[in-house]
């Protein structure tokens, strides 16, 4: 018998963690995922729960105040001392799922419920309950959970929750501007495609096939070759290039592309962060579902950098995914002539089911009011 059993039988384990199948298959990470390992813990200390052969899920108290975000600090909820907690909630049984409606209704403290946004059978089960959803929570690793709430009345009247402005719901918009201006600048760099050095394999990990590749324009480096934003990368290679200076700055590239800076002129930007030629390479090349939760700096909010996509090169099996905090999965083919605001906080995903190479010139600028009022 392995330490982490706690004495516990492996049979009896694994009969557990099966319990949680519904649950596991919407997760995207190995930290969202209950395996064998975790119920030893779970019954130790007194949170598994189940009804019956209906569900089963984890449940525990607060103890300490903490903020529930929809990612960054973009928060919607707040889980305050003593409230009750219920996560990992799988179902076995949706037909008789009102026997955990009722579970809820006889708990006297206020209570917040953990689902997948996407687990569309268990939120019914919610929808039928008291319980109110408050908000959506996006990982890191591209996963949605909605909070649902379960006030409890008082005489103080029932708890309000942070409002998240408007803008934060947007995933993919399509900018308010005019084609035909657009179109003769991407036509003339278009042409100078062929100036262009190497395109540099990039360093995420969900560029599948290594079939995502990008030269920059404007970066933290005068080389194209150099895309990387520094502060997303690392310990191990910041330390290899502690010796390196990075500042924004243009790269030698940029001054045989002027149309770039008539593009970024009708964008309403008081600054300019990376600017960056970007490649999906033909034939089902693929950036996989992913966030870009690790680069603090993106979003919509004023002094955040908003992420703006000018189609160059491009077929029609070239489609960008986005799911919306709905857990919609909203799906856009980009046109040349057309500029696209993506934010890459919320989950998404690119593929080039074409026989051409895409190419997106892709800039981040910092956002106000005035670029927000293009979408």
């Amino acid at each position: 018998m392995k330490p982490w059993q706690k004495g516990l039988d492996l049979d009896y384990l694994i009969a557990q963690t099966k319990r949680f199948s519904h649950y596991n298959s919407f997760s995207l990470s190995p930290f969202s995922e209950v395996k064998k390992n975790n119920i030893p813990d779970m019954l130790l200390n007194d949170t598994f729960r189940c009804i019956d052969d209906v569900c089963v899920f984890t449940q525990r108290t607060v103890k300490m105040p903490s903020n529930i975000n929809m990612y960054q600090n973009v928060c919607f909820g707040q889980k305050m001392k003593d409230d009750v907690v219920i996560e990992n909630l799988s179902f076995e049984n949706f037909d008789r799922g009102q026997l955990f409606v009722e579970y809820l209704n006889d708990i006297k403290q206020p209570t917040w419920i953990e689902t997948w946004t996407e687990d569309e059978p268990t939120n019914a089960i919610l929808k039928s309950s008291n319980a109110k959803k408050i908000g959506t929570k996006i990982s890191t690793f591209a996963e949605l959970k909605d909070y649902w709430f379960l006030d409890v009345a008082s005489f103080f009247g029932g708890r309000d929750h942070p409002v998240v402005p408007d803008y934060e719901f947007y995933n993919l918009a399509k900018l308010k501007l005019n084609s035909s201006l657009i179109e003769p600048l991407v036509n003339s760099i278009r042409t100078k495609l062929n100036i262009l050095p190497e395109f540099i394999n990039h360093y995420s990990n969900y560029n599948k096939g290594k079939s995502w590749s990008a030269i920059s324009l404007r970066g933290y480096r005068p080389e194209p070759e150099f895309m990387t934003k520094p502060s997303e990368m690392n310990n191990k290679w910041k330390e290899e290039n502690k010796d390196l200076q990075f500042e924004m700055q243009d790269t030698t590239l940029y001054k045989e592309f002027p149309e770039v800076r008539e593009l970024v002129s009708m964008l309403n930007a008081e600054e300019i962060h990376r600017i960056r030629f970007m490649k999906l390479s033909k034939g089902q090349g693929e950036l996989q579902r992913h966030t870009d939760l690790v680069d603090e700096d993106s979003g919509i909010a004023n002094g955040k950098l908003m992420r703006i996509h000018f189609p160059i090169v491009t077929n029609e099996n070239v489609l960008f995914n986005s799911w919306r905090v709905t857990g919609e999965k909203q799906t856009e083919h980009m046109k040349t002539g057309e500029a696209w605001f993506l934010d890459t906080r919320k989950p998404h995903r690119a593929i080039n089911g074409g026989e051409e190479d895409r190419t997106h010139l892709v800039i981040d600028v910092v956002a106000n009011e005035s670029v927000r009022s293009l979408l």
